[in-house]
């Protein structure tokens, strides 16, 4: 019998077997699939009782970002933990204009104005890798899609990625 997944701070994504958070919406307002209301400061699971954890884009948002990353190192055997870049607000804003998406701009937007990213995370050492995304996701759907699949389009990277 293989272990559970977990997703720490989950808001509206309902990948993971347990999806935890600390309310049940999320800072801008969105309805989290939460199956769990806990604090990632102190997750009320046993050692190594994870596969894998997910934290994606919660590091930024709590108070004690090392203490969240204790946690997840205890309970899960694996895991990988993503954050922006930098403030985030310029990089997702832009990504959002480009999906053409102006719910995903608006909240870039009020992530921005409300101050919801109280850290700029830099890890050290060759542990994190950065992630990008494509500058024209729209060339990527429909019937341009085999136009320009073999076709490399511009990236712009916006998030650190940490996988233990």
């Amino acid at each position: 019998m293989s272990k559970p997944t977990l997703n720490i701070g989950c808001g509206p994504d309902t990948w993971g077997d347990i999806r935890l958070d600390i309310d049940s919406r999320t800072q801008t307002g969105m309805r989290s699939r939460l199956n769990i209301m806990a604090d990632a400061h102190f997750l009320p699971f046993i050692d190594k009782a994870f596969s894998h954890v997910r934290c994606w884009h919660v590091l930024e948002h709590i108070s004690n970002p090392a203490k969240a990353i204790e946690e997840i190192h205890r309970v899960g055997e694996t895991g990988n933990i993503r954050f922006p870049l930098d403030d985030g607000y310029k990089r997702e804003t832009l990504r959002a204009i480009l999906a053409l998406s102006p719910r995903a701009v608006y909240y870039a937007f009020l992530t921005r104005r409300e101050h919801f990213h109280l850290w700029t995370i830099r890890p050290k050492g060759t542990q994190a890798r950065r992630n990008s995304f494509e500058i024209f996701p729209m060339l990527r759907k429909g019937r341009k899609a085999q136009l320009f699949k073999r076709i490399p389009l511009p990236r712009i990277a916006n998030e650190w990625e940490i996988v233990f």
